[in-house]
C-alpha cells in the first residue's frame, strides 16, 4: 500500500491506508484477508496471524 495515494470525495482528502480482500463465493462465508500500512511497514492480517509484507506485494493488490 503506497501512502501517498490520496483521494478527494466531496470536498474532503483521505488517505488510503488499508484493504481488505476477500476469498469466496458470498460475504457470507469465505476468507478475509486485511493489508494494513502502519509506520512504514505493510502489515498482513490473516485470521490469527499477522506478517510483515512487501510494500510491492500490497500495491499490486491495489490494482485489482
Amino acid at each position: 500500500i503506497r501512502t501517498s495515494m490520496l483521494f478527494q470525495v466531496a470536498g474532503q482528502i483521505y488517505e488510503l491506508t488499508a484493504i481488505i480482500e476477500h476469498h469466496g463465493f458470498s460475504r457470507r462465508s469465505g476468507h478475509y484477508v486485511a493489508y494494513i500500512d502502519h509506520a512504514g511497514n505493510t502489515f498482513r492480517i490473516d485470521d490469527t496471524v499477522v506478517g510483515v509484507r512487501s510494500c510491492v506485494g500490497a500495491s499490486e493488490r491495489m490494482k485489482h
